[in-house]
């Protein structure tokens, strides 16, 4: 992260499905590799592959990080290589100063901008106006 190899990630939005690519990138950022075998710690009692998995499958669990994954950051953070992050941000205003994520755009909002206009939330993900299940979420 403090190094310039490993200090920015550039990826293109593609809608919701860019926030998992996001943390996946800012995962190699702390050090990082794919989940699966290859990467130095295993596959942790064979658990199933989580947000580093190197590719998003039916059988993926993007919504959180493997014990392998928390095993880099750790050892990343443990190892100093991340003392530029202790610097205190600049202050600045940001534009909805007094709005919580989620209130500029809820969930229903979200899911028509990714799935079109007669696309709704509901609790296993995003429906369109088929009624076809379009995204499931862990809830």
């Amino acid at each position: 992260m403090c190094e310039p190899e490993r200090s920015c990630s550039i990826n293109e939005d593609i809608g919701l499905g860019s926030a998992f690519t996001i943390a996946h990138e800012i995962g190699h950022n702390f050090g990082m590799n794919h989940d699966g075998i290859g990467n130095s710690c295993g596959t942790k009692g064979h658990e199933t592959a989580k947000l580093m998995a190197a590719h998003i499958t039916a059988n993926t669990n993007p919504f959180s990080w493997s014990a392998c994954s928390k095993d880099y950051i750790t050892s990343f953070l443990d190892s100093g290589r991340g003392t530029c992050l202790d610097n205190e941000p600049p202050k600045r205003d940001f534009l909805y100063p007094t709005m919580a994520p989620g209130q500029v755009y809820d969930a229903d909002e979200q899911c028509r901008f990714q799935y079109g206009t007669s696309s709704r939330q509901c609790k296993y993900g995003c429906v369109e106006s088929s009624g076809a299940l379009v995204k499931a979420t862990a809830v």
